[in-house]
């Protein structure tokens, strides 16, 4: 599902990651680098987790249904609410009860 605008090339690449692994260990074997590109790559698989959590929060938060979600996902309702719904639910839930309790 696609709007026509969605444009899937991100501000990411391969360069500065690479850099950013020798600078941290400029002295160590290329083993080494191994260990921290893998170390590394798990904070963006985790990282990249939390984008996706928080704009399918956001989605959720304006009455968008799994259904929508899903379809841009491209996966079955029930594997994006599968996914998604218990974080989503919970941090919809607190911030209903602080924004219930606001007086400003």
């Amino acid at each position: 599902m696609s709007d026509g605008a969605t444009d899937h090339t991100m501000p990411v690449s391969l360069g500065p990651l690479i850099s950013g692994v020798l600078a941290q260990h400029p002295e160590v074997s290329d083993t080494q680098h191994v260990t921290t590109a893998t170390a590394l790559a798990a904070a963006l698989e985790h990282t990249a987790a939390q984008l996706v959590e928080h704009f399918v929060e956001n989605a959720r938060r304006d009455g968008r249904s799994w259904t929508e979600i899903a379809a841009v996902l491209d996966v079955s309702r029930q594997a994006a609410h599968r996914r998604f719904a218990s974080r989503v639910t919970s941090s919809l839930s607190a911030s209903r009860t602080t924004h219930q309790g606001d007086t400003t």
